[in-house]
């Protein structure tokens, strides 16, 4: 068997493989988490809670571009449907996280800054903002947003094994679609799998090599 022509992998895109997952497993780990009155659980919090929300868009960016690189010149129907999955994923979790997220958190950080009736009636906003069905925890567009994710990390993990990636990154990858659930530890359980499946993607020579196909296209059928 041909020795993948990318297998001495670079420092650079190591670090990025490995640094954008369990960068994300820290804000998953650090995002606030619980029950009951949204402003009485928030209101001391709410700077955290703005800053995982204004990170982890970022962070799915990051994510979104590996999985992007690893179905480039892939003609399978699975890469075609990675590749359709991917931007849905990236537009839903973005509407999602900044109205659930950024618009909750600056609903609550308004209220602080009111009191009686007024209080009263921003922090009713911030719970209408996390609960609502449209767009909040568990709606339309969350469960739209879910369905794209576990879409793009199914079909990018079919995408490898086709291409000749190990049984362990395989498993790697479809236990990365844990990170549905995006914060707490379940979710980073999700990140650290997709850093494992990143990695051992890169040392198997499964990535596309820039400006051309993927270097194990050779070998096998992506």
């Amino acid at each position: 068997m041909a020795q993948p022509q990318n297998a001495k992998a670079s420092p650079v895109r190591t670090i990025f493989l490995v640094g954008v997952p369990l960068a994300w497993v820290v804000v998953a780990l650090l995002h606030p988490q619980g029950d009951g009155d949204v402003y009485d659980y928030l209101n001391d919090k709410v700077g955290l809670w703005l800053g995982v929300h204004f990170a982890q868009p970022l962070l799915a960016l990051g994510v979104a571009t590996i999985l992007w690189i690893l179905v480039a010149g892939r003609t399978s129907t699975a890469a075609t449907v990675a590749r359709l999955a991917i931007p849905l994923w990236l537009l839903s979790f973005a509407m999602f996280d900044s109205v659930t997220g950024l618009g909750s958190g600056l609903a609550v950080h308004h209220a602080n800054d009111l009191n009686g009736a007024e209080q009263d009636g921003a922090a009713s906003t911030a719970e209408y903002l996390l609960d609502n069905r449209v767009t909040g925890d568990f709606s339309a567009v969350w469960f739209l947003q879910a369905a794209a994710l576990l879409t793009a990390v199914t079909a990018t993990a079919l995408v490898l094994r086709s291409a000749g990636a190990s049984r362990a990154c395989f498993v790697a990858m479809l236990i990365g679609g844990l990170l549905v659930f995006h914060a707490g530890p379940i979710a980073a359980v999700g990140l650290v799998a997709l850093a494992a499946a990143f990695v051992l993607a890169d040392r198997e020579g499964l990535f596309a090599r820039s400006g051309g196909p993927p270097v194990a296209a050779g070998r096998q059928h992506g």
